[in-house]
Formats: C-alpha cells, sequence, structure tokens
C-alpha cells in the first residue's frame, strides 16, 4: 500500500539495509524541466569520511567529504560541490547523504535546521516507511524516513545512521533519484588512482 507520491511504502516485515563499501557506485536520475541525465558516484572510501569520484554526462570530479562533515555538518547540498574537473574538500557541508547529527535530530526528535544550498530550512519527520531501489540487479526493500522541508521539498533518506543516504529528493521544479546501486568488488574508480589521508 502505497503512502506518498515519492514512492514510499509501508514498512514491511523484510527489508533490506543499505551498506556501502569502497567501490561501491550509485547511479542516480536527476529531473529538471524536460532535461533528465544520469548522475553517478563512486566511492573510493565510505567512512570515516566519504572520498569519491563522480560523473554526469558532461562532467566529473571528485569530492571529499570529511569525518567533520559527514558526523556534524549543518550544511547540505546536492549540486553544489559537483565542479566540473576539480578536487572538491569540505570541512563542512555534505552532499548525497544527511550528516549524521541532522539524521539523528530530525528521527529522535521531529525536526531539525540545515542550511541547504545557502538557505536556512527545517526538515521535519513525516514517516517511516520502504522503498525500492535496485541493489545488484535486484530490487530490494529499503526501510526508509521521509522528510519534508519548509520550502516544499520532499526527502527520503535510508533509514540508518551510518548510511542515511538520500534516495530522493523532490522539490517543484527538480526531482533526484537513487535508481541504481552496484556494491561488486569488481568495479573500478575511473580517476583515483591514490587515496588522501583520512581527514
Amino acid at each position: 500500500m502505497c503512502c506518498s507520491a515519492l514512492g514510499v511504502s509501508l514498512l514491511a516485515a523484510t527489508s533490506t539495509d543499505l551498506s556501502f563499501g569502497e567501490k561501491t557506485v550509485l547511479v542516480y536520475e536527476n529531473h529538471s524541466g524536460g532535461d533528465d541525465h544520469q548522475f553517478v558516484l563512486r566511492l573510493a572510501r565510505f567512512h570515516p569520511d566519504i572520498y569519491l569520484e563522480w560523473e554526469s554526462f558532461n562532467h566529473q570530479g571528485t569530492v571529499h567529504l570529511y569525518k567533520k562533515a559527514v558526523n556534524g555538518a549543518k550544511r547540505v547540498t546536492i549540486g553544489g560541490l559537483f565542479e566540473a574537473g576539480l578536487d572538491i574538500e569540505s570541512k563542512d557541508t555534505m552532499t548525497n547523504w544527511l550528516p549524521a547529527k541532522v539524521y539523528q535530530q530530525v528521527v529522535e526528535k521531529g525536526e531539525a535546521k540545515v542550511q541547504f544550498n545557502n538557505q536556512k530550512l527545517k526538515l521535519r519527520f513525516v514517516e517511516e516507511g520502504v522503498h525500492v531501489v535496485t541493489v545488484d540487479k535486484v530490487d530490494v526493500e529499503v526501510p526508509v524516513v521521509q522528510l519534508e522541508d519548509d520550502r516544499k521539498g520532499k526527502w527520503i533518506v535510508h533509514k540508518n545512521v551510518q548510511n542515511p543516504v538520500l534516495l530522493e529528493y523532490e522539490s517543484p521544479y527538480y526531482q533526484m533519484l537513487l535508481k541504481r546501486v552496484s556494491t561488486s568488488k569488481s568495479n573500478n574508480l575511473r580517476w583515483i588512482k591514490k587515496l588522501p589521508p583520512i581527514k
């Protein structure tokens, strides 16, 4: 039984936690106006910091999310850290994952304040449920929390404080949807040849 426009279903008796490691690949579909395109993240390291490479139809780069950002950032962005051809380092902004403290606060207290794309937002807890994601070519139901913000944005986030990855974000003008995940050890990074120190 579906209970939201974003495709969240009531919590199933059996659902699968998403577990990411190095070389995990996440494939998103982005929709903006009439423009649809894929956006790919490849993880070189996942926790305590996150180091990844990304590519869109025309561009690529790397992003290093420091462990301080992973745990306690107050800033969140979707596209703001993805600049063509650049190696971006972020001490205080998260992308595609909620910071652990923000996730905990919104789940435990029902709301949390963040700065999203340079605008102050209040995230509010709506409900728990499941969301279907294709993982290693198999459709699985993933436990999620559905959130909303005070600018008509809707968020579906993996229900896991260690991996609060954004599965779907929808605003009146933009949608981002995680379509596929590959955790195969045979996945390859394209541009990262050497891992930097954990920061």
